[in-house]
């Protein structure tokens, strides 16, 4: 039993070793060049300010999130803007091979 355990325990601990965090703007300046950085299963977590789009997952499976995701605070939402260029229409483009693990968390949206 104990081998058992032992050997579930690392397979798990592989499948999470793959993940990455990006930090925007710690490791990246711009919330599209983590996108653009990451690999399927990273997360692209925000830091507070306000960031532009348009942004675009590029086909990729992301967790796209603010703070909020850790603290909880409903100030980290507010203080998280994703905000749209005067002129575009699209803020952000999902399509082609995004899945359920797919998720956009604590930003608060703004058109130009």
């Amino acid at each position: 039993m104990k081998t058992t355990l032992t050997l579930v325990f690392f397979l798990a601990l592989g499948v999470c070793a793959h993940a990455t965090i990006i930090r925007v703007p710690l490791n990246q300046p711009t919330i599209q060049l983590g996108i653009s950085a990451a690999s399927s299963g990273d997360t692209i977590l925000v830091g507070p300010g306000t960031h532009t789009g348009p942004l675009n997952f590029s086909g990729k499976s992301l967790v796209l999130t603010s703070y909020f995701a850790y603290t909880r605070d409903t100030n980290d939402i507010y203080a998280t803007i994703i905000s749209g260029i005067s002129g575009t229409d699209t803020l952000l483009t999902i399509s082609d091979g995004q899945d359920s693990s797919t998720v956009i968390s604590g930003f608060f949206f703004k058109s130009a």
